[in-house]
Formats: C-alpha cells, sequence, structure tokens
C-alpha cells in the first residue's frame, strides 16, 4: 500500500544515494512536492513525514436577499 510522504525540513540532504530514495523522488521532495512510497528507506526516515489525507470543508452556503435589515 502506497503513502504519500514529504519532507520535515527546508534541507534535505542528498547523501551518497540520494537518502536510498529514486533519484526523482528524491528530487520531487527536494521542490516540497509530496510523492507515494510504498516503503521508506531507513536513510529518509529522519527526513520525512507522512501526509495524512485531509477531509475538505465545505463551506457553508449563507442566502442573501439583498436587502439589509435594521434593528432599532
Amino acid at each position: 500500500m502506497t503513502k504519500k510522504y514529504k519532507k520535515k525540513e527546508e534541507v534535505l540532504p542528498r547523501g551518497k544515494n540520494y537518502l536510498g530514495l529514486d533519484w526523482a523522488d528524491w528530487a520531487r521532495l527536494k521542490n516540497g512536492k509530496a510523492v507515494e512510497l510504498d516503503s521508506v528507506p531507513k536513510e529518509a526516515k529522519e527526513f520525512l513525514v507522512e501526509v495524512k489525507d485531509q477531509k475538505k470543508i465545505k463551506p457553508k452556503e449563507v442566502k442573501w436577499n439583498g436587502r439589509f435589515s435594521r434593528r432599532i
């Protein structure tokens, strides 16, 4: 099962083998994007965080009849 991950901090070190990641995935993470991985290499665990799916909250619609009411 694939999960989405993004980098924790501003800097993502390259290391000898791009932290055990594929170069394309490492480049996406370096640019601040999230990637889908089946498993996280042990070299990269401390630099990545799992992205949880957030439910989008639909804004409540307010109906307006075009008039302002004055209360005195």
